[in-house]
């Protein structure tokens, strides 16, 4: 009996571990049943790709004036500092093509080409995509034809077109002026309104705005700037003489309004 009871402790004891270790495996079963997994740790929030940097204006040299004449300074664009119009390709009446460049921090940007312009242009006080409009003249044959260029953003456009004096080779025929269907595409600004009114029918009020000129008394192209409202936006429509605009007739059922300066009408042709 005494080997067989030392045979049976040997035994236990040889169990024992085994019944420890299957214990603990079974509870830590348990617990890992009852207890939900810790939830991972959320990836890092990839921050945003850095806004590009704006775009430089690319500098470009200014090219050369021709001989005997000079390059022309002018603020266009109403930061204090002196924009380039270099003339370039003069003709024997001193009509030269103006290259225009903007200038900021001394980087001259260019901007497009005025052609044939004789002496300094006048710079408007209206303006197109923040530049000013700009008014020319130029000799051919017996007249002297005026233009105003507008920019548009990518290139310079004639907004107006007429003529100052005619010689005797037209006599009879009085020089005339008018914005160009070009126009139409422009969103002008600068300063306030003269006066305002429905010019063209539309309910919308229309502006008048003052724009003198330096060059010549007579020109077309100075006097009321008649802009129409589109879309927050003012398009040119025709320009009158200089002086007080009386309504004659105000705009009624989609009728332009009849306008007088002076002794003379004005009205827009009825919107299609």
């Amino acid at each position: 009996m005494t080997e067989v009871a030392n045979r049976l402790t040997h035994v236990r004891r040889a169990i024992l571990p085994w019944i420890v270790v299957g214990a603990a495996f079974s509870a830590a079963c348990g617990k890992a049943k009852d207890s939900p997994a810790p939830a991972p740790n959320p990836a890092p929030k990839s921050s945003p790709p850095p806004a590009p940097a704006p775009a430089k204006p690319k500098c470009a040299p200014l090219p050369g004036a021709d001989t005997d004449h000079e390059v022309i300074e002018a603020d266009l664009d109403g930061d204090k500092v002196a924009d380039q119009l270099v003339p370039t390709d003069c003709d024997g009446r001193d009509d030269c093509t103006l290259h225009v460049f903007l200038v900021k921090d001394g980087c001259p940007t260019p901007l497009g080409d005025l052609e044939m312009v004789r002496g300094k242009p006048d710079v408007l006080p209206l303006t197109s995509r923040g530049v000013a409009l700009i008014h020319t003249d130029s000799a051919v044959h017996a007249e002297t034809d005026e233009t105003v260029y507008a920019w548009t953003g990518t290139q310079f456009v004639s907004a107006f077109e007429g003529c100052t004096y005619a010689g005797p080779a037209h006599d009879g025929e009085p020089c005339t002026g008018g914005v160009t269907p070009d126009a139409a595409q422009l969103c002008l600004g600068g300063g306030a309104p003269s006066a305002t009114f429905d010019v063209d029918g539309d309910g919308q009020p229309d502006g008048a705005f003052d724009v003198p000129c330096d060059k010549d008394t007579d020109s077309h192209a100075c006097g009321s700037w008649i802009l129409l409202s589109r879309q927050s936006c003012l398009v040119p429509a025709m320009v009158l003489p200089p002086g007080k605009i009386d309504v004659a007739t105000p705009a009624a059922h989609g009728k332009p309004a009849r306008l007088k300066v002076g002794k003379d009408y004005y009205q827009l042709p009825a919107p299609k």
